[in-house]
Formats: structure tokens, C-alpha cells, sequence
């Protein structure tokens, strides 16, 4: 009888066990769809630039000339910075105030200090001309991707832990 009562607990275990993936991994999708489905909002810029380039059809200016630009004119920077501000203050609004040191820095340490990071490089950008070299795009392009993917992960992050406590306040 012992050995039924530990099976029972033990599958009991791994059922539970079971039932918290499957939601805590629907929720982590639902937070990589959100951010998906945002960024191709959050960039309608792009699309259109391209979109009208197609339409147009102007083979003068290549792909690498578009991806430049949109690197200088900062599109992804802003994109970021609005994301990562909209996060911390849905949070202040609408969720509770921090009051842990981790709970801070990541909803108003980590924030501010990213959107330094976007200004400046947003700066260095904008007063290209100014500099006597000219400035390494490839290195402003990978620190943008760079910034849009810490981006990415603190916005998953920070979503994921929105839909755990929503998820957790409708069983309650």
C-alpha cells in the first residue's frame, strides 16, 4: 500500500509539475506574440518606406542604403525607447510599487539607463557630419540590434510577469 500512495504522490507531482509548464509556456508565448506583433507596429516606418520604394520601383537605392538610413535616423532607438517607457509606466499606473532593489532597477533603473544609451547613440547619429571621421555604421548597427534585443527580453520579461499575476488574480 506504501508504494501505491508514493506512485499517486508522484504522479500527482508530475501532473502539477506538467500543468505549470503548459501555462507558464503559453504565457511566455503569448509575451513573445505581444512583442512580435508590437515591433511590426511599433516599425510601420519601415514597411512603408519600403512598401513605397517597391511601388515605385526604385532601383537606385539598394536595400544596404535603407538599412543604413534607418539605422541613422534612429528608428529602432525610438522604438525601444517608447516600448521599454510604456512598460514602466503601465507598470507604475496600473501594478504595484516597487519596493524590492530588483524591482527598482528593473522598473526604473534598467529603463532609464537604456534610454541614455538610445540618446546617445541617437545623437552620435544625428550630428554624424560634426565628427572629422566618419562614423562605423556596421558598429552603430550592431549596438542598435544590440539595444533592440535587451529590449526584447526585458519587454518578454516584464510582459510575461503582467500576464502571470493577471493569470493569478482571474484563479484566485
Amino acid at each position: 500500500m506504501g508504494i501505491n500512495k508514493r506512485t499517486t504522490a508522484f504522479s500527482n507531482w508530475v501532473k502539477e509539475f506538467v500543468d505549470i509548464a503548459k501555462k507558464n509556456f503559453s504565457l511566455i508565448g503569448k509575451s513573445f506574440g505581444w512583442f512580435t506583433l508590437t515591433l511590426l507596429v511599433g516599425c510601420c516606418q519601415i514597411w512603408i518606406i519600403l512598401f513605397i520604394n517597391a511601388i515605385q520601383g526604385n532601383t537606385g537605392i539598394s536595400l544596404q542604403q535603407l538599412i543604413n538610413q534607418f539605422i541613422v535616423d534612429g528608428i529602432l532607438l525610438f522604438f525601444s525607447i517608447v516600448l521599454i517607457s510604456s512598460l514602466m509606466i503601465d507598470h507604475y499606473l496600473f501594478g504595484k510599487t516597487p519596493s524590492d532593489f530588483k524591482t527598482k532597477f528593473m522598473f526604473s533603473l534598467f529603463p532609464l539607463m537604456l534610454t541614455v544609451c538610445c540618446a546617445i547613440l541617437f545623437v552620435i547619429c544625428y550630428l554624424k557630419d560634426a565628427f572629422v571621421n566618419p562614423i562605423d555604421l556596421e558598429k552603430i548597427a550592431l549596438s542598435e540590434f544590440g539595444i533592440l534585443a535587451v529590449t526584447a527580453i526585458y519587454a518578454i520579461v516584464i510582459k510575461l510577469d503582467d500576464l502571470k499575476n493577471l493569470t493569478e488574480k482571474n484563479e484566485v
